[in-house]
């Protein structure tokens, strides 16, 4: 029996290991495709732009995902595979360790791409809207689901330790970390609509994110009065709220108070505000 339970988690080991490396690697290559490919300028991650002010025609080029992302989000997928394998291993100390660099490296690529897009938003939802939006949904968001997950993971990473290394009652550890996986939502909450919403306006996904977390603690650890079921509901009615007010704020915002409306490519060459002081045009 015992040998037959060895030989279905080997097989389970050989196949997570498998996925998780050809995940990196269709990753890796679609961004090497990307940084290699130019296609005259038009590829989403280098765009070429001519500016026409008067006498003068310039060629601008700007960078939507500057290298320092690809690399961040390269070792940051890379890390991610070698955690699975090590949490699959029960290597839980050595796979906290690497959780903390994908989060520190997801959070180092949406600071870079906030960066870059706000940087040449003014150009982009001038010329090029759908590129825009691509990179607010699928990059930036998709990221943020990931951020989001990888915190998560790291939390219960932090209850295995508490449980079966100090010697805590299950229950205490995990009403300590969700209870902290709350205010780290609230906070950054705040912090967001206060402070960082010209770069995260349109960045939702993590509050979906929190929901589908606390309803899957709900389905599977569901005992009516526990303390783990009381802090998953708080949990979950906690991120539909949030959302349910961010929504509106930000719709109301994106009309009273929208982005790059004095915003100028740093050389002066096209000014979008208003568009009709020159003419740009896509090579």
């Amino acid at each position: 029996m015992e040998s037959q339970d060895h030989k279905e988690r080997t097989k389970r080991d050989v196949c997570v290991g498998i996925c998780a490396v050809i995940s990196a690697f269709l990753w890796l290559g679609a961004v090497t495709l990307g940084i290699l490919v130019d296609a005259n300028g038009m590829c989403f991650n280098n765009l070429r732009f001519v500016a026409k002010r008067k006498d003068k025609k310039v060629n601008k080029n700007i960078e939507l995902f500057p290298a320092k992302f690809h690399v961040t989000w390269c070792a940051c997928s890379l890390t991610h595979v070698g955690w699975l394998l090590l949490w699959d291993r029960e290597a839980f100390v050595a796979s906290l360790f690497l959780q903390l660099f994908v989060i520190t490296g997801s959070i180092l690529a949406l600071i870079t791409s906030h960066k870059a897009v706000y940087g040449v938003g003014a150009l982009l939802q001038y010329k090029r809207p759908w590129d825009l939006w691509v990179a607010r949904t699928l990059v930036q968001n998709g990221i943020s689901v990931l951020l989001t997950w990888s915190i998560y993971l790291l939390i219960i990473n932090v209850i295995i330790l508490m449980t079966y290394q100090a010697q805590l009652p299950m229950h205490i550890t995990s009403t300590i970390a969700l209870a902290v996986f709350g205010g780290i939502v609230l906070l950054w909450f705040i912090i967001e609509m206060a402070v960082f919403d010209r770069w995260t306006r349109y960045t939702f996904t993590i509050y979906p994110t929190v929901a589908w977390i606390a309803c899957g603690i709900i389905v599977r650890q569901f005992y009516p009065w526990s303390p783990v079921t009381i802090c998953a509901i708080t949990l979950l009615c906690l991120a539909v709220l949030i959302l349910v007010i961010r929504v509106p704020i930000v719709v109301w915002r994106s009309y009273s108070d929208p982005l790059y409306v004095e915003q100028t490519i740093e050389t002066k060459m096209v000014a979008v505000t208003p568009p009709t002081q020159c003419i740009t045009t896509i090579l």
